[in-house]
């Protein structure tokens, strides 16, 4: 991450330019290369794929050159989507105050792995892809863990 907001880092320069490579390579695929056909792992298999030797060194860019801008426009819509209506149901709907405060939590850790994206390939690596993923089910069904606002009798789970 440091080096991914210096202007001055040599690093910085070197993902713009390969980013500038996909961005050429890319326009007229907006589906992507496919799934597996960019990033290190890709190299294993596919050794001569323009794909496979342009390195990703972000999460974003990775789906990117595989699901194209629709898949990362997809994630992002699905991502921030559970973020914010997470966000909304946790301040103004849970009554449960230690409720409130673990859910906050996943919503903190949420947000910061989507961050860390940025820099890394970390939503795509295990556990945290499961850890994510468990953490939007859990924050889109808050309801069902808020017995604070209602009897335990009337609440359907």
């Amino acid at each position: 991450m440091r080096t991914a907001f210096d202007p001055n880092d040599a690093s910085l320069m070197v993902r713009l330019d390969n980013q500038r490579k996909l961005k050429a390579y890319l326009a007229t695929r907006p589906f992507g290369g496919g799934i597996g056909h960019a990033g290190v792992k890709a190299q294993r298999f596919l050794p001569n794929a323009f794909l496979s030797n342009v390195p990703t060194d972000s999460g974003y860019v990775l789906v990117w050159a595989e699901l194209g801008i629709v898949g990362l426009l997809l994630l992002l819509f699905i991502l921030f989507y559970v973020m914010i209506k997470s966000g909304f149901k946790i301040m103004f709907r849970i009554r449960d105050p230690a409720l409130k405060l673990k859910l906050s939590a996943l919503v903190a850790g949420m947000s910061g792995i989507m961050v860390a994206n940025y820099g890394n390939a970390v939503l795509s690596q295990m556990p945290t892809n499961v850890l994510i993923y468990m953490s939007m089910a859990i924050l889109m069904n808050t309801s069902v863990f808020d017995l604070g606002a209602r009897d335990i009798e009337t609440a359907k789970i």
